[in-house]
């Protein structure tokens, strides 16, 4: 599937591993007078100094923030800072001031509030769950390592996917009738854990959306359909699990599993089905080949990418009875329960403590190239910052300026370039409906989102993402995210019929 991409400006890093401050995007400058504060950021190119980010380097940061407040001519309130600099978190009081000097109020400045030992929220009645986050964990550290620094770890594709073929054309036309078929060509994507960890900090279960400075954003259908190219309109995916998962196989798959770790519980090794089912097939091959090939081949690609669980190279087989009649398959909403299946994986992900994560992160990662393109590698012959480090994302995300989100990447020229199957699900993209996969159940709300369609946001209704039954996974009654023990606890399973 053809992916276009936008134009945007790029903070590129020399080779001793300095952010070069481009002369469009300047991160700190130091007037020559008041007045020109009034054009923050400047229109010219001041030469700025670059600003080097790590652990060794805070004093440079701390130095230019107190020398920006002697031109402003506030050099009492200069030596505060440098007195009370030590106490506070860097990020927080550049982000501070760069948000100050955009409005214009460079002389009232509240240095209680901004070294505030409580980061928030204020109120409390609509972020219930900080105390559990994993925000608070990392401003409890205060860039103490290794907690200010680790990364999450994200289980991703293994080799055997990044090695399967192009099926061939008698498999290709059952995939396209289970329409299915952008699947087949998603790309291998290496993982920025450093990203994906940068993203978590600012993921909230209780809206099911990242709180960025210029606003909330989130993952939508729209994103979904347009960028995996799988179907968001149709109906739940969801049945019965309790099978037998060898008759399963073998009814399904033509063989079954022979060896005792090929198979634990209604889940087979990926290898297994990699090293059988490549989606080749011989001219004029049975019928009953070419499906068991379809079905094998889908069911590993499934697994393994918008439906990866923490299975440690496992796949479940709930899907494999969905795929028994290939034309049933395409009635079902399978972005839908991607979607889901993502949301719940953030939800848990964004828990304080949480090591490891897994769920269909190729999309987050593309959809945070598509919304915040600095972020991203190899735009206009350039580099973003270098991937894997959490500290540079989230610095990144605290200085972030509002005209660096693009809210509608997706134009109309570029949807209607796209395949049929990459928009096909137009009228349900801002539909506000639950999510459904199998036992799992998150709320989809692009009323809190409106400006990624174009429109203008509105104070939004109470979020529902914590409503029963958030939170019901396939293994066990676990929630995403846990209240307090005053608060009540979100509801237990939920009971799904297959047409509702």
């Amino acid at each position: 599937m053809e992916r276009r991409c936008l134009e945007h400006l790029h903070r590129p890093r020399s080779s001793s591993g300095e952010v070069k401050v481009a002369s469009q995007t300047p991160l700190f400058w130091f007037p020559a007078d008041l007045a020109s504060l009034a054009n923050w950021p400047p229109r010219f190119s001041p030469s700025p100094r670059p600003a080097r980010i790590g652990y060794g380097s805070d004093m440079i940061l701390k130095n230019d923030l107190v020398d920006l407040y002697g031109k402003c001519g506030r050099m009492d309130m200069a030596c505060d800072v440098f007195d009370k600099m030590l106490e506070t978190n860097v990020v927080l009081w550049t982000a501070m001031m760069c948000e100050h000097l955009q409005q214009g109020r460079t002389m009232d400045l509240n240095l209680n509030e901004l070294r505030s030992p409580d980061p928030g929220p204020r109120d409390g009645s609509i972020l219930r769950l900080q105390q559990h986050h994993r925000s608070r964990e990392v401003w409890e550290a205060d860039r103490t390592r290794p907690v200010d620094s680790k990364k999450v770890r994200v289980r991703s594709a293994k080799k055997g996917i990044r090695a399967l073929p192009w099926p061939s054309p008698p498999v290709l036309e059952l995939i396209r009738r289970a329409r299915l078929e952008g699947l087949c060509s998603l790309p291998f994507v290496s993982v920025d854990w450093g990203l994906i960890t940068a993203l978590l900090e600012r993921w909230r279960p209780e809206t099911h959306t990242f709180h960025l400075r210029p606003g909330e954003s989130t993952i939508t259908l729209q994103d979904v359909e347009v960028l995996l190219g799988i179907p968001v309109e149709g109906k739940a995916v969801t049945g019965n699990t309790n099978l037998k998962a060898r008759d399963l196989c073998l009814h399904l798959l033509g063989e079954q599993p022979t060896e005792e770790s090929d198979i634990n519980g209604m889940k087979v090794k990926a290898s297994w089905l990699s090293d059988r089912f490549t989606g080749q097939v011989e001219e004029g091959a049975d019928p009953k080949v070419v499906a068991h090939q379809a079905r094998g081949y889908l069911l590993l690609l499934m697994g393994e990418t918008i439906f990866a669980d923490h299975s440690g190279g496992y796949v479940h087989l709930a899907n494999l009875e969905r795929l028994e009649n290939f034309d049933e398959a395409g009635t079902y909403s399978w972005g839908s329960g991607a979607l889901a299946n993502l949301y719940h994986n953030l939800c848990h992900g964004s828990k304080a403590g949480t090591k490891q994560i897994t769920g269909c992160f190729i999309l987050l990662q593309v959809w945070a190239w598509e919304r915040l393109p600095y972020l991203a590698p190899g735009r206009l012959g350039k580099r973003a910052p270098k991937a894997g480090a959490p500290l540079i994302g989230r610095y990144h995300l605290d200085i972030q300026r509002p005209d660096e989100v693009i809210w509608t990447p997706y134009s109309e020229e570029l949807l209607e370039s796209l395949l049929e199957y990459c928009r096909a699900g137009r009228a349900v993209w801002r539909a506000n409906v639950p999510l459904i996969y199998y036992a799992t159940c998150q709320y989809h709300q692009p009323e809190r989102v409106m400006r990624q369609f174009g429109f203008r946001q509105c104070i939004p209704p109470p979020s529902r993402s914590l409503d029963p039954p958030h939170g019901k996974t396939l293994q066990s009654d676990e929630l995403d995210a846990e209240e307090d023990e005053n608060e009540p606890v979100d509801g237990d399973a939920v009971n799904v019929d297959e047409d509702e």
